[in-house]
């Protein structure tokens, strides 16, 4: 440790956050780390990024990131999602500032605004994640990177404090090459759970966002089936369903990808049912966030 109690490796990751924002954009991040979420009544999330090189067609943070831009940001929100991204250049101190024991036995996202395991941000998420476990935090990490795993030796560490959950909106590869085309496949995402999972580590798939029928994936209930078939065999705890939300251009992303509009009218209802249906047919415990529009 130096006088500002960084170790040798965040000290590295210093000079590699400078580099990177020479490269991307940077900003200024007030400590703590964790603040407020919206997701729970009593849950915190730590986001360190604005945002998500996977530029998912689907995502609606965008929206969030257009309406209330960053001081220093608003010129570059304005990019297509997918084609912007900044991190903070007081990222190490911010880590360093932030008194993680003031969480403990809270639970706390990471992140509910871009994936905390982005290549850009793996050594930062590493540091993070040892340090909130460390203090004792009820840490949920999300995620659809196969990179979580290269931090499965701290997950084991504190495993009785720790869930992963990973996202994938559907089993078909077509679909997901369109919709999520900077992501790993399905397939591999489900290994990601079957890893963590033999490493005694629990685990939680989020089914989202569960889009209407299209011409790429018409039949919703088979392909929520097959899903679940490698769910069930894995042994996961728990699955969350989801289905799509518009905000912002996120349709209009979508359209434009699919080369259909689809509709979301009423879908919400339907995708629950349908989504409770498999989770009872093979077993599996379900929740679904509910979003009536």
């Amino acid at each position: 440790m130096n006088s500002k109690g960084l170790s040798n490796d965040e000290t590295s990751i210093r000079f590699s956050v400078k580099t990177l924002s020479k490269a991307t954009h940077s900003y200024k991040i007030k400590p703590p780390l964790i603040k407020k979420s919206r997701i729970g009544r009593e849950s915190w999330a730590i986001n360190f990024a604005v945002g998500c090189t996977h530029g998912c067609r689907f995502c609606y943070v965008d929206a969030i990131h257009k309406k209330h831009p960053r001081r220093g940001l608003e010129g570059l929100v304005k990019r297509p999602w997918g084609d912007y991204f900044a991190i903070p250049s007081n990222i190490i101190e911010a880590i360093v500032r932030t008194p993680w024991h003031r969480w403990r036995n809270k639970l706390v996202y990471m992140s509910t605004t871009h994936d905390p395991y982005l290549p850009q941000l793996y050594r930062i998420s590493r540091i993070i994640v040892e340090r909130a476990l460390r203090a004792g935090i009820k840490l949920y990490i999300m995620t659809r990177s196969q990179l979580v795993l290269r931090d499965i030796d701290i997950l084991k560490r504190y495993r009785e404090n720790v869930r992963v959950g990973v996202s994938i909106a559907t089993s078909s590869e077509t679909l997901s090459r369109i919709i999520e085309p900077r992501v790993p496949s399905p397939s591999k995402r489900l290994q990601v759970l079957r890893e963590l999972k033999n490493h005694g580590i629990k685990t939680e798939a989020l089914l989202a966002p569960i889009l209407p029928p299209n011409k790429y994936r018409p039949d919703v209930y088979r392909d929520l089936v097959k899903l679940a078939e490698k769910l069930s065999e894995i042994g996961v705890d728990k699955v969350h369903g989801e289905s799509l939300h518009p905000r912002g251009k996120n349709m209009e992303y979508l359209a434009k990808a699919l080369g259909e509009s689809i509709s979301v009218r009423g879908w919400d209802y339907r995708a629950e049912a349908i989504f409770y249906r498999v989770m009872n047919e093979y077993g599996l415990r379900g929740e679904w966030y509910a979003e009536r529009y």
